[in-house]
């Protein structure tokens, strides 16, 4: 069995970090600092979203990409100042893996930003898959465009044949969000 987690909110508490980012940014702008409290009902969307939100409403989207790339830079830089294990989460990766469950981590969080934390805060913990978002742009960082779904990159153990579409229709599989 593979158990997929995702990451900010889930196994980590990034709120900090992120809030930092995104005030070093506005900071640069002589623009008003937000408190974590407030960062935490702008997540949950991607960067470029939290951004923009901290900007001031109306806000063109040359200051956005600006604010962004500062924003990432920063991030990039500080990634894991604040930013920790929520409690147990450590203690459960372990179980879960002692039990013999492959253990994956789908993220919109930046690639190597994503297996960074997993790896220094989990290190004894065998993902199966680590991913995050693909980056382009060079040196700025800017995350690629959204793929239908990473979980096509999961390792597959072997390709069964499929059977034949069925007339009725099964229930569907439904996921609940935890965290934020």
């Amino acid at each position: 069995m593979l158990i997929l987690f995702d990451l900010d909110g889930t196994l980590l508490d990034t709120l900090e970090d992120l809030s930092a980012a995104a005030n070093h940014a506005l900071e640069l702008r002589g623009l008003p600092l937000h408190t974590p409290d407030e960062y935490r009902r702008m997540v949950g969307h991607g960067v470029r979203n939290l951004v923009k939100q901290a900007l001031p409403p109306g806000t063109d989207d040359a200051l956005v990409d600006g604010a962004l790339a500062d924003f990432k830079a920063y991030y990039s830089a500080h990634i894991d100042v604040h930013t920790r294990p929520y409690p147990g989460i450590p203690e459960l990766l372990e179980e879960l893996s002692a039990a013999g469950l492959q253990l994956a981590v789908v993220s919109n969080k930046f690639q190597e930003g994503t297996e960074h934390l997993i790896r220094h805060f989990f290190p004894g913990v065998p993902f199966a898959a680590i991913l995050g978002l693909p980056l382009r742009g060079g040196a700025r960082g800017l995350p690629a465009r959204r793929r239908r779904g990473p979980a096509r990159h999961l390792p597959h153990r072997r390709q069964r044949p499929r059977p034949a579409p069925r007339a009725t229709k099964k229930p569907r599989l439904t996921v609940q969000r935890t965290g934020r």
